[in-house]
């Protein structure tokens, strides 16, 4: 007579050789359809937009296996708002793995280790962003629309894709003069799991030589991503900001170069800079007055910045130094501090 715990230990063995035989039949049927992917198009564009809120546009669809799961690999493309056909991002190539534990303990598709290469994003064209162009004739309806749209994209990147990675990517935003700059980025880690934003990255201005920025964040979000607390590290190496002035910042000088050497920490809080402070080493900016040459150089020193509440809500600055050197035109400045508050 059979006993209850081998009765127990076969019904489990044939369950798992059930689950094996299914997984099998599974695995080769993703294998042979997977590479046949871009026929079904249509029906995963249409699942993707669903799931961004978004109109998304795709050129081509491949599938392939890679390591233990499925990959999908999107090409050519294309997101705009479900109101405006005109795209707002462009895309090369989205590769996401499938990631099949979850999804089957989940019952929907969950990807991971999705990577996005040749990303280009026109920040001037939403009246949403800080880092666009103000157009009078615009209306009230079309800010609102073009403000909600930028809430998607904050939504689709920072929170639904949740971790990425990002390679060889461009952003075109207004720099403080007001001409359209583009930020290449070159290497950009995001991971939004856990309640936390994590971001590592490498950084650079468009159209300077050697000009690099590596970026590492600690961040969190209470309600959306501009009112992020937290911390940043930038360090910059050689980086010019020549292209980011003009004449009306420094009083009709001609700007001819700039090389930054630094390191920042910024502590946020609620979107607000709570303290700040900045290592510089070898830093300087030359310009032209006439047919003088003049340059101002910082071979080291800190400087550090806490905001001061004021009376009427304002906000005011706290500046502080240390070990500052100065020089301008080669002369060397006296050895001083700097202790004051700036009220706008």
């Amino acid at each position: 007579m059979t006993t209850v715990p081998v009765r127990l230990a076969r019904g489990l063995m044939w369950l798992v050789l059930t689950m094996l035989v299914l997984a099998a039949i599974a695995i080769s049927g993703l294998r042979f359809y997977l590479p046949q992917l871009n026929e079904y198009r249509e029906p995963i564009r249409q699942w993707a937009s669903e799931q961004a809120d978004m109109s998304l546009e795709v050129a081509h669809v491949e599938g392939y296996w890679r390591n233990l799961g499925p990959s999908l690999v999107l090409q050519g493309v294309s997101v705009s708002a479900s109101d405006d056909p005109e795209s707002i991002v462009r895309v090369g190539d989205v590769e996401m793995q499938l990631d099949m534990l979850r999804s089957a303990i989940e019952m929907r598709l969950v990807f991971k280790d999705i990577r996005i290469d040749q990303l280009s994003l026109d920040l001037t064209r939403l009246s949403g962003s800080v880092f666009s162009q103000v157009s009078p004739s615009q209306s009230v309806v079309e800010e609102t629309n073009q403000a909600s749209t930028v809430k998607r994209l904050e939504e689709l990147f920072f929170v639904q894709l949740g971790k990425f990675s990002l390679r060889n990517a461009d952003i075109t935003l207004l720099s403080p003069a007001g001409d359209k700059k583009r930020i290449d980025i070159n290497e950009l880690k995001w991971d939004g799991t856990g309640g936390q934003h994590l971001a590592e990255g490498v950084i650079s201005i468009a159209d300077t030589h050697f000009s690099q920025m590596r970026v590492i964040a600690n961040l969190s979000a209470r309600r959306s991503l501009p009112e992020l607390s937290g911390s940043i590290y930038v360090q910059t190496q050689n980086l010019s900001i020549t292209p980011w002035l003009n004449k009306r910042m420094l009083g009709g000088a001609d700007i001819i170069g700039s090389n930054i050497n630094a390191e920042v920490w910024l502590n946020l809080q609620d979107g607000k800079v709570l303290k700040s402070l900045a290592r510089l080493d070898n830093s300087y900016l030359r310009w032209r007055e006439g047919e003088e040459k003049h340059e101002f150089r910082i071979p080291k020193g800190l400087v550090g910045l806490t905001p001061v509440a004021l009376a009427e809500g304002k906000t005011g600055w706290r500046i502080d130094s240390d070990q500052m050197i100065l020089q301008t035109d080669k002369l060397l400045w006296p050895a001083f501090d700097i202790a004051a508050q700036w009220e706008p």
